[in-house]
């Protein structure tokens, strides 16, 4: 039996899966990322590569039958970085893309753009979230970068090194939210790097995903039990991985990503740039086309919130769907899409006596589906959404699909998989060895079976409460304490 070894370090867990060419996972290990004690935005590299190496071998442990292992590849958390010095030693902590300690940095930093120019050249609005933001912080306080001595590297770079590649490698999709790469020409841009005092030499060579980089070596060959030769392909993000596992390859798909947060994810063929549209483009997986990515900050998040506030083991919702329910406004960790208002905080209006434990438990639900009709509103001004495939663990809740399907007004497919990201990487990987003879194909051949199609209700209409919801939202986005 041949298989892939895939992992995917991801913020809150490190999974790594052995995928035959069917997509099929015959050996999954799970373990937690590491972060510094007391920090949880700031990791020791050297501690990284080797959880991830044992996890890697408890995997490969795991096997119930013999398998050779054709390939290696990483996706994860994009934006997150490392500073390294001449001899590719940290020169610090890696900062996860979570860390906002440098704003006044990034701050700056964007200042001295042309106006406009970060958003046309990236896709991306400003934020202290991209990588940009923490190398403008490295800058002030390490003089090796602006002298051209140290490196600066993803995580997905940093561990394809370390395997074995002997340089830094990425790819087109993980570069896309360091905030320095020019998304519509495919390269660095050094109208975004010369402001920081850097050149081109101390970023990642780019590659297009499943390229063939390099071989295993015999350090980690020990720590993981792969075999000292095996192949590293170049992989993807994290985002990117999980759209193409579900199928995501065209301008008709879109696929909808529920776990803390709630990231909705459309290809496109022609990048979006310009003006803050209300979401970011990235370069897909898949050469030659985009993904208009919205983030909805508190999904689940916020669903874990209320039960725990309310000791309730789940949200109960009533059937008589009362109009002068309780708003509520999900934004536990500030506005992402459309507005990207980290500031605003969340809130309930209208509440009143009459109101019991099961209303406001209803108004949390409706609250973060309202949240991401909005979204889904916005991205339609520039493309057509009919339906929208899901992933992530909580897709799996009948009843939240039931009312996102009404309120969004969009049929939703349930896939039989959580793990699409792991997926997407997999028919990289596997086109990159030549087993598919291209993505498309092998698209095709892996994307997980459906669960389930949830159709909007007829006759169900909760528009006269989302329009109460849009009107209290301009005064709580007004709202700063």
């Amino acid at each position: 039996m041949n298989v892939i070894c895939c992992t995917d370090i991801g913020t809150t867990n490190i999974k790594t899966a052995l995928i035959n060419i069917a997509g099929e996972n015959i050996s999954t290990q799970i373990v937690v990322t590491p972060y510094i004690k007391g920090n949880p935005t700031e990791f020791d590299p050297e501690e990284l590569y080797q959880v991830v190496c044992y996890n890697i071998k408890i995997a490969i442990n795991g096997l119930q039958e013999k398998a050779e292992i054709k390939g290696v590849s990483f996706t994860g958390q994009r934006a997150s970085i490392l500073l390294l010095d001449e001899k590719y030693k940290p020169v610090c902590h890696g900062l996860t893309w979570q860390d906002v300690n440098d704003s006044e940095a990034a701050k700056d930093y964007f200042g001295q753009l042309k106006q406009g120019d970060f958003t046309f050249i990236t896709g991306l609005p400003e934020s202290v979230i991209w990588s940009c933001a923490k190398i403008a912080g490295w800058n002030k306080r390490y003089s090796g970068l602006k002298e051209g001595k140290y490196k600066v590297v993803l995580i997905h770079d940093y561990l394809c090194y370390r395997f074995g590649a002997g340089q830094f490698i990425t790819d087109p999709s993980n570069a896309s939210l360091t905030g320095l790469f020019d998304v519509t020409q495919n390269r660095w841009s050094s109208k975004l790097y010369t402001p920081l005092h850097i050149n081109e030499t101390i970023l990642s060579e780019l590659l297009p995903s499943g390229t063939l980089a390099a071989t295993i070596n015999k350090e980690t060959a020990t720590l993981t039990e792969l075999k000292e030769g095996t192949p590293i392909l170049v992989g993807a993000g994290d985002q990117q991985c999980a759209t193409l596992g579900a199928g995501g390859i065209s301008q008709k798909d879109a696929v909808l990503c529920l776990g803390s947060a709630g990231i909705l994810n459309c290809p496109v063929e022609q990048p979006e740039t310009g003006e803050n549209k209300g979401f970011f483009c990235t370069a897909h997986a898949v050469e030659k086309t985009w993904v208009l990515e919205s983030i909805h900050n508190s999904w689940s998040s916020s669903l874990n919130w209320i039960k725990k506030i309310l000791s309730s083991e789940k949200i109960l919702i009533k059937e008589s769907r009362k109009m002068n329910l309780p708003l509520f406004f999900p934004f536990l960790a500030g506005i992402g899409s459309p507005d990207y208002s980290p500031d605003t905080k969340g809130a309930f209006l209208g509440l009143s006596l009459e109101h019991d434990e099961s209303d406001i438990q209803h108004a949390v639900l409706y609250g973060i589906i309202f949240e991401m009709r909005r979204i889904i509103e916005t991205i339609k001004e520039v493309r057509d959404i009919p339906d929208i495939k899901l992933s992530g663990g909580i897709s799996a809740d009948r009843n939240l699909i039931q009312n996102l399907a009404d309120i969004t007004g969009c049929g939703l497919t349930s896939l039989l998989t959580e793990q699409t990201t792991l997926t997407g990487l997999a028919m990289i990987t596997w086109t990159g060895l030549g087993y598919y003879p291209d993505i498309s194909q092998a698209v095709l051949e892996m994307t997980p079976s459906v669960n389930s199609y949830t159709e909007p209700r007829e006759g169900y209409s909760t528009d006269e409460l989302y329009q109460r919801y849009l009107q209290g939202l301009s005064c709580i986005k007004g709202v700063s304490i």
